[in-house]
């Protein structure tokens, strides 16, 4: 399990150690700190860029795909010249080496674009190189490129120069509106009947009257008690929607599980089999952001309740003087205090 991680020059983040993690990560803190910066600049840490490339999907999450500066918007102010870099530092729990993913502007071609005219102009960034280390040695290299062929139509294109590591797909991004790893989920799961019957034992926990979640097609489709049509997975709810793609991913035995405001729809009901299912997770890391105060109450009350030992850390994200984002650390032993006691810790 990962252990620390310094995040230098990503997002709003400058300069952003982390230490201490624990299999259940909360990140709190007012509005517009870095919280989902954070989350984000995990899932890229942790992501294969070979294959499922993270950082693409971070851009669609955020909808800055076909945007000129959607590579830009990555560095920490924009600054994004050759001497800048984004750097991901971390250690993992028994491994006495650090792994790091630098990311650097590494332009290649020139794109001019005026749209003002018959010309469309676009100063963007057109090419990242991604290196991964293993203490000091490169042990991977690879080249993501943009070209536009019109302002609405963007081709990505990845490029693999150094190939030493073999990388497989071990985090999951939940965030509003991404359905692609539900989608990915389920079709692993539907291949093994093991996490088939453990997958329908959690989605009913939810609702007995889902009878079946399975593909119709290429959609995702969920077949309801009482009616003889399966409805599509995007029109139920979305407190469903993320319990079930969080389910999904502990079924489909994702390693690193990042979770972006997570009570968004959820019944208190809902958030108690949650916390308890990742409490049974005991080979999972959870990285969550919430600012919920009742939610943060009803954790720190089954915690308390199922006697669990250091399994739970709090952070708070927050600008110093100097507006850099910081970040302070409750222990699980902490964090339960000042909820029983009603200190309030998010802000």
């Amino acid at each position: 399990m990962l252990d620390r991680i310094r995040i230098q020059n990503f997002r709003v983040l400058k300069n952003l150690e982390i230490n201490g993690f624990r299999n259940i990560n909360i990140f709190i803190g007012e509005p517009n700190t870095g919280k989902t910066s954070i989350l984000e600049a995990l899932y890229i840490y942790f992501g294969d860029l070979k294959k499922d490339n993270s950082i693409l999907e971070i851009l669609e999450s955020r909808r800055m795909i076909i945007d000129d500066d959607c590579f830009k918007s990555l560095f920490y102010d924009y600054m994004a010249g050759k001497e800048n870099k984004i750097v991901f530092n971390g250690k993992y729990n028994g491994d006495d080496e650090y792994t790091s993913l630098d990311i650097y502007n590494d332009n290649t071609l020139s794109t001019n674009f005026d749209l003002t005219h018959d010309n469309i102009i676009s100063k963007g960034i057109d090419t990242l190189k991604c290196e991964y280390k293993k203490g000091k040695n490169i042990t991977d290299e690879i080249h993501i490129s943009k070209s536009f062929f019109n302002p609405q139509q963007i081709q990505f294109q990845t490029q693999i120069t150094k190939n030493t590591t073999p990388r497989a797909n071990v985090a999951s991004f939940i965030c509003n509106g991404n359905f692609e790893h539900v989608r990915e989920h389920l079709k692993n799961i539907l291949e093994d009947r093991n996490k088939k019957n453990d997958f329908i034992q959690r989605y009913k926990k939810f609702s007995e009257d889902i009878e079946e979640i399975s593909f119709l097609g290429e959609k995702i489709a969920v077949q309801i008690q009482g009616l003889n049509k399966s409805i599509n997975f995007k029109l139920m709810g979305q407190g469903f929607q993320r319990y079930v793609y969080i389910q999904s991913a502990i079924c489909d035995n994702k390693k690193y599980i990042m979770i972006d405001e997570i009570e968004n729809g959820l019944h208190f009901e809902s958030i108690d089999m949650l916390v308890n299912t990742m409490l049974e997770a005991h080979d999972i890391q959870f990285f969550i952001t919430t600012h919920n105060k009742e939610l943060l109450q009803k954790i720190a009350k089954i915690f308390t309740k199922k006697q669990v030992d250091d399994r739970l850390a709090v952070f708070k994200v927050y600008k110093n003087q100097e507006r850099n984002i910081e970040i302070g650390r409750y222990s699980q032993e902490d964090f339960i205090f000042h909820i029983e006691k009603k200190n309030e810790i998010r802000d």
